[in-house]
Formats: structure tokens, C-alpha cells, sequence
């Protein structure tokens, strides 16, 4: 869905702004984007880890939001007709 990708890329980049210059696991857009995405799916490694309080505050968010996304996703999936 285009609002899931939108919210990725802005998410990223608000991690990747936030988090460049305390954080030494970001080091570029590319690891604010993986994560973003590992966030989001709840699968967290752990290899990248928010070590202040604003980051982890973002972390909260990008999870809460991206559960809202992901079930407006599957409401909008369609369903097959009820006979």
C-alpha cells in the first residue's frame, strides 16, 4: 500500500536525522531504512539499538503506527464473497 511505503521512508528518515550522530549502529539512510523495517515487523535483531530516550520513544511509535498500517492493509485486502 502506498501509505505503508510512505510511512517507511518518513520514519527512516526521521530515524536517520535523529539518531546519525548518537547512535554509532546509524551510519546512513540505509540503516535507518533496516531499522525502520525490522521495527516495524517486530522482528528486531537487535544488531541496531536505540540508546537514548527520544530514540526509543521513536521506536514506540514507528511500532504502534505501523500496526494501525498493517491492519488497515489487511482490511483492504479482498475478500472472497459470503454465499
Amino acid at each position: 500500500s502506498l501509505n505503508l511505503t510512505v510511512f517507511v521512508f518518513v520514519m527512516s528518515s526521521i530515524v536517520y536525522v535523529l539518531q546519525v550522530r548518537t547512535n554509532p549502529g546509524i551510519n546512513n539512510y540505509v540503516d535507518a531504512l533496516y531499522f525502520t523495517v525490522t521495527t516495524l515487523t517486530t522482528t528486531g535483531f537487535g544488531d541496531i539499538v536505540m540508546k537514548d530516550t527520544l530514540g526509543r520513544l521513536l521506536a514506540v511509535a514507528i511500532m504502534i503506527s505501523g500496526f494501525g498500517l498493517f491492519l488497515q492493509l489487511v482490511q483492504a485486502t479482498p475478500r472472497p464473497p459470503q454465499q
